[in-house]
Parts: structure tokens; sequence; C-alpha cells
């Protein structure tokens, strides 16, 4: 081998000409044209040469993704808060595995149960293997928003402790403290389980201090009266996260049937008796009336097929319903809506409406007329008057005609059927009279020939005893 001397010479004269394949370049190109100098040159030599060269050590390519420690998961006991961490390189099975077999040493017994978030680390195949061949069962939130919240804490503590002690020591290595920092939390008392310490609670008094914390086993002065019952139907809360609108639904569509009940919580399946997995808090889920007059609202018409009777039948997708639906064509209920406010001097007493979107009707035999007119309570209390109220409806070539308005509310089905059926038959050709005519062949055939219902404002008249007192 050569002197050193010499070796730098060949190296720095190879370094530093731009000219050269290897000038200003790594180190394997300039070992490749060193060694076209000198065979036994070896990259040992280059290296040793490039580690004293000021230009290529400030310049050298900065690495910003190795093998480290990334990730710390955590655990808490329920009943002590005791609090185990492990430090992992990555949240893949392969790092999570051997984490949660050092924490399961460091434990008095196995736990039973394990209540973690949605998270993949968690919820892997690997890692429910693991947890099964551990005999753990293994539970999990419906929805991603909702975490553990026990062990999120946990974590809160940790890193707490962990900034102050990097910022205290100018350093951020949390590895060499997050050991120490953990066995300190243990070692603190808490106001979670009356001021003991974690490190305090163990097997043989763990009875006690839950007796102590949350009462007596099996009695439960809190018990409240449960919200729904069985076969009850319910609507279930919508998922909104923290920029969704007030406004907006908070409920879905769907009507499902409460399967079970349990004070806290709530099994819920569908109408076609399919469960949903996990429990129900009653404040996710509110109570509805359903009955043959229940509406729902249809998203999108699929396809159609005709039935041997000639009936059509529709293939539809319901709101906030998973699967279509064929449903009959007799089914269908259309809502429509008027534009009362393109009217500016609309008052409560008299207001023009009209269609928000015009009506075309295609092949068949259509009949098209009034269903019904709601208002809240009798038409005077409403408007504050009972003189002169009607409904005109226009036509395009016919004159107006006047539908009268009742005084009072109707409060029978009955009745208020009756009222409509006199008010929106068809309108007699001759002039009409001042006498109501009514013609009635059957039941629901009724004319009427109808006229404004006018009447007068209460006189104030004197009662009978006032008369005769003057």
């Amino acid at each position: 081998m050569e002197s050193p001397s010499r070796v730098e010479m060949i190296l720095d004269k190879l370094y530093n000409d731009p000219a050269n394949p290897a000038g200003f370049a790594g180190v394997n190109q300039l070992w490749i044209e060193a060694r076209k100098e000198d065979k036994k040159i070896r990259k040992k030599d280059v290296k040793e040469y490039l580690e004293g060269h000021r230009t290529y050590t400030i310049h050298r390519p900065r690495r910003v993704r190795f093998k480290r420690s990334r990730t710390m998961p955590a655990a808490i006991d329920v009943l002590s808060k005791r609090v185990f961490a492990e430090q992992v390189r990555s949240k893949k099975s392969k790092d999570m595995i051997p984490a949660f077999e050092n924490i399961l040493k460091r434990m008095e017994m196995h736990p039973h149960r394990i209540f973690s978030d949605k998270g993949t680390e968690f919820t892997s195949k690997e890692m429910m293997e693991f947890f099964k061949l551990k005999d753990i069962e293994k539970f999990t939130p419906n929805v991603s928003t909702v975490k553990a919240s026990l062990a999120e804490r946990c974590i809160r503590n940790i890193k707490q402790r962990l900034y102050r002690y990097m910022s205290e020591k100018h350093t951020l290595k949390w590895t060499e403290a997050l050991n120490k920092i953990v066995d300190a939390i243990n070692h603190s008392k808490s106001r979670a389980i009356g001021g003991l310490r974690p490190v305090d609670i163990s097997f043989k008094n763990a009875r006690r201090i839950r007796e102590k914390i949350y009462g007596k086993i099996g009695v439960n002065p809190n018990v409240k009266k449960p919200r729904f019952q069985k076969d009850d139907f319910v609507r279930m809360s919508r998922n909104k996260n923290v920029f969704s609108k007030g406004y907006l639904p908070n409920y879905s569509d769907e009507i499902l049937v409460k399967n079970k009940a349990d004070p806290n919580r709530y099994r819920v399946r569908d109408e076609k008796g399919e469960k949903f997995k996990g429990y129900f808090y009653p404040e996710k889920l509110t109570k509805v009336r359903k009955d043959d007059n229940t509406s729902y609202r249809i998203e999108k018409i699929i396809r159609y097929r005709r039935k041997k009777d000639g009936n059509k039948e529709y293939l539809v997708k319901f709101f906030d319903y998973p699967d279509p639906e064929w449903i009959d064509e007799s089914q269908f209920v259309l809502n429509i809506f008027f534009n009362v406010s393109d009217y500016s001097d609309n008052k409560p007493n008299k207001f023009r409406s009209h269609l928000a979107k015009p009506i075309q009707f295609q092949g068949g035999n259509w009949v098209c007329g009034l269903y019904s007119i709601q208002y809240p309570q009798s038409w005077a209390a409403t408007i504050g008057t009972d003189e002169k109220q009607w409904i005109e409806i226009y036509y395009n070539k016919e004159k107006p005609f006047r539908c009268a308005i009742p005084k009072t509310t109707q409060l029978t089905p009955k009745g208020l059927s009756f009222f409509l059926k006199l008010s929106l038959a068809k309108v007699r050709k001759e002039k009409a009279r001042k006498r109501r005519e009514v013609t009635a062949d059957s039941e629901d055939d009724l004319i009427i020939t109808t006229e404004i219902n006018k009447t007068k404002a209460p006189s104030k008249k004197r009662s009978k005893r006032n008369r005769t007192k003057s």
C-alpha cells in the first residue's frame, strides 16, 4: 500500500477538478475514478479523505427518514389508573406485537378486555389474532370519531411531562426519559382513585378499592327508566364533524327498529331484521311514529317493470336506506310547493301563489284537483277577523272560482271532508243564487253554487236584563 500522502494527493486532484467525473461527486464515484489511477486505493481511504474535506461535509446529503422510535403506544388500567408505555419504530403489526408483549409482562395479570379506537395499529388482522391468542376480548367504537378517552388523557399526561423535560434539558431525545416519567406517574397520587397511588392497587385489594370508588357491585342508585321500549321505531344520529352546520339534519332518514332494551344502551336492527354492530346510547337515538301515512323520500328511480295486471312497479333508492326496493306506482305521492313569497303585497288574509314548477302529465287519463287546505287553527283566529274571507282560484280561460273559508276549525276529518266537497265542487253554469242550492245524488256527488262567506261583525247588543232596567 502506498503512503497516505500519495493517496490524498490523488484523491485531491480528482475531487477538486470540475472537469473530472469524480469532481465534487460522492464517495462511490470518487472511488471508481481513483481506482483507475491506483487499484490499491480502498473505499475506506476515500471516506477518510472526504471526512476531512470541508466542502463535502457541509454539502453532504441530509437524511430525513431513517429507522428510529417515532411512536409510543400507551395503555392504562381502568381501575388502578396504572400507566404502561412502550417505544416503537412504526405502527405496523411487526412492531406493535412485541410492544404489547412487553406491556403484558409488566402487568400483574393479563386483562380480559381491551378497548381502543379504530386505528389499524389495533384492529389489523395480526393484532386481532394476537389478542385472541392471549384470550383478550377486543372492543372498538362503531364510529372513528369516538376515542378511548382514558388512554387519550393518559397520553396527554405523559406528553406534558416529556415536553417539559425536553424544554429543560434542551434535547429532543424523549426515549431516554420515557420509562422514568411513566414510573413517576404510577407513583403519584391520583384523585380518580381516592388519593391513592396506582402502584398501591393490586389484585388483592382491587375489590375493596372498586367498591370504595363505584359502590357495591350490582347496586346502582342512578338507574334510569328506559327511554325506549322493545320494537320502538327510532332514527340514528348522524356523524358530524366540527365544521358541520347546526341547522343541517341531525338524524338519518332511515327508520330503524330497536331490538333490545337496556337502561343505558340499546341494540338496533333494521326492518329486515339485520342487527347493527355495537350498542347505542339513548342520546344517539330519537323515537319516531310510523304508520300507513308515513312517507319516505325517494333519492333515485333506477328502473321500472310492468306487472301482469298492467300496473307498473318501480325500483327506487330511498334516502339513507342502503338497498333499493320495488314499489307500486300507486304508492307515489308528489309534494307540490308554492311560491307565496314571490308576491310582495301578500298579507295574511289576502295573498297569491303559484306552483314552483309546472306539472306535465304524459299518457293516460289524469285527474287533477285540490286535495286539502291546511291551516293551524280557525281562519278567524289566524288572521284576526272573520269578514269576507275566501280562496280565489284562477283558471286559464274561465272565470275565477271562489272557495269559502270556514269560520271555525273543523274538529273531525269527516267534517273537513264534507266542507271541502261543498266548497270545491263543480260550479253550476247558471247564475249564482243568494240562497244556497245543493243537489246530492250520492254521498260523494255533491254540487253547490258557492257564495262568499260574508259575516257581519258581532254587534254590541244589550242583554235582556239591561233593557228591562232601562
